[in-house]
């Protein structure tokens, strides 16, 4: 059994472990990770795709110094091939970053989503039960403490709420003040004794008729 590898690799791993643990202390974001470009993507830590950079050695390094001390750049064959690598491997993590922030915000947005309509469901289950409390309560006791307790009230249409409510006592006391409806295009007298006072047509219903007088 081969152990060289492995020891290499724990080599790899303890000093990795190291200089992230000192970039930590010194208030550093930047972090060194020794796994191939394939481990990375494989982990999803990484875009598919990117290409590992050939190996300069030792005499390459040196004629690419050489170079750069030069003309401002390694301009040698390998150096060349090493900066289009770059460009690109660059242009994928870009791409890639983008993409995966994208992704998140969109879950971050379904979440909300479902947070909103599982509160929506419990909201008017709630609201259900108080609108049946409210809809079987006898006395007016009853009613008041039923509307005093459904939190949903404040969201109900007060015009529908009051004309619902005048729909159910019209027919209570058809010779009190709501026996009478008002024309308000007829401005004549009612025979009031006041001459200052404006006077205006009245209509009386009586069995199912409709009686103009003055």
């Amino acid at each position: 059994m081969k152990t060289g590898p492995i020891i290499i690799q724990r080599c790899r791993d303890e000093w990795q472990s190291r200089v992230n643990a000192q970039l930590d202390k010194n208030g550093n974001k930047a972090r060194v990770d020794l796994r191939s470009y394939k481990a990375m993507a494989e982990a999803g830590d990484a875009p598919h795709g990117l290409v590992a950079q050939p190996k300069l050695g030792a005499r390459n390094t040196a004629r690419g110094r050489k170079f750069a001390a030069e003309d401002g750049h390694d301009s040698t064959h390998i150096g060349r091939k090493r900066a289009r690598t770059r460009v690109q491997n660059d242009l994928l993590w870009s791409s890639w970053l983008l993409l995966r922030a994208l992704e998140r915000e969109k879950s971050r947005k379904e979440r909300s989503q479902q947070l909103v309509t599982d509160r929506e469901v419990v909201r008017r289950g709630e609201a259900a039960l108080k609108d049946k409390e409210i809809s079987e309560a006898k006395t007016r006791e009853d009613i008041a403490s039923a509307l005093e307790s459904a939190a949903h009230i404040d969201c109900l249409d007060p015009y529908a709420q009051a004309c619902k409510w005048a729909a159910s006592t019209s027919g209570e006391n058809n010779d009190g003040e709501f026996s009478r409806t008002i024309d308000p295009e007829v401005d004549d007298a009612t025979g009031s004794d006041d001459p200052g006072r404006s006077r205006i047509r009245v209509r009386h219903r009586v069995r199912g008729q409709s009686q103009r007088v003055r």
